[in-house]
């Protein structure tokens, strides 16, 4: 007798709420916009170059200086965002600061891609939409995996975490595999595989509001009712004082 009661609660406890796994798949799209940028100008850098002008073994070694800016401050942007996002994303919430992060992906995707111009113009575009996009990645970096741990419950916890890299590797072979040659690694091509980085955030931008909001910062903000209704849709345990601080008026808006 004791086990068959125990069966229905273990089998409740092994499904996921289709709200856990409709908010994680939604986020995941800044992942999947977060890895293409970090492998998206590899390979198609020599077309890209052929249009800067600044040609492999170049005589004049400030040429190469101008290409390695082009290429890291992704790197500088990304640092700009690890720092910024936490404060903002505490400030906003989770669910309104990634509205915001998938817009910066999209608008420096877009940036990037106009850089098909070419000379000294494009290279301006490709150094400010790597500095764009890079903010954007620093941002998914720090906020995805928190808003990911707030939202699931204990028995999937770790394979979201998993899941973010996963991701995030894939995203990169498939921006590498974009740019060969052979693919979209072309004069004509090579703006399509930096305007690709936006297309998740596009997506996510029209799916956003299906997502629910960290049920942790719900009650860090004291807005303790929310709190506990998005614990109950994501099938999460709610610590007992949320309802409590509830009851005793805690659940305004904000």
């Amino acid at each position: 007798q004791i086990a068959r009661r125990r069966r229905p609660s273990a089998l409740r406890a092994a499904m996921t709420p289709s709200s856990v796994v409709t908010s994680a798949s939604v986020v995941m799209l800044t992942t999947v916009s977060f890895g293409w940028t970090n492998g998206n100008m590899n390979t198609p850098a020599p077309a890209m170059r052929l249009a800067f002008g600044i040609e492999p073994n170049d005589a004049e070694p400030w040429r190469e200086v101008v290409w390695g800016w082009c290429v890291s401050t992704y790197c500088l942007g990304a640092l700009f965002g690890c720092f910024g996002s936490p404060q903002l994303a505490d400030r906003l919430g989770r669910k309104r600061f990634l509205l915001i992060n998938a817009l910066v992906f999209v608008t420096g995707a877009l940036v990037q891609a106009l850089a098909f111009i070419g000379g000294t113009p494009g290279i301006v575009l490709t150094i400010a939409g790597r500095m764009i996009v890079g903010c954007a990645s620093g941002g998914a970096t720090v906020v995805v995996p928190a808003y990911m741990g707030e939202i699931a419950p204990d028995n999937i916890r770790g394979a979201l975490g998993v899941a973010f890299q996963l991701v995030v590797t894939i995203s990169m072979l498939l921006a590498q595999l974009a740019g060969m040659p052979h693919n979209l690694g072309t004069k004509e091509g090579w703006p399509l595989v930096m305007a690709l980085a936006g297309a998740p955030g596009l997506v996510q931008l029209v799916l956003l509001s299906w997502i629910v909001e960290s049920p942790r910062w719900l009650a860090h903000v004291g807005r303790f009712h929310e709190a506990q209704l998005a614990s109950t849709r994501l099938g999460t345990a709610s610590p007992p004082h949320y309802a409590e601080l509830a009851d005793q008026g805690g659940g305004g808006g904000g």
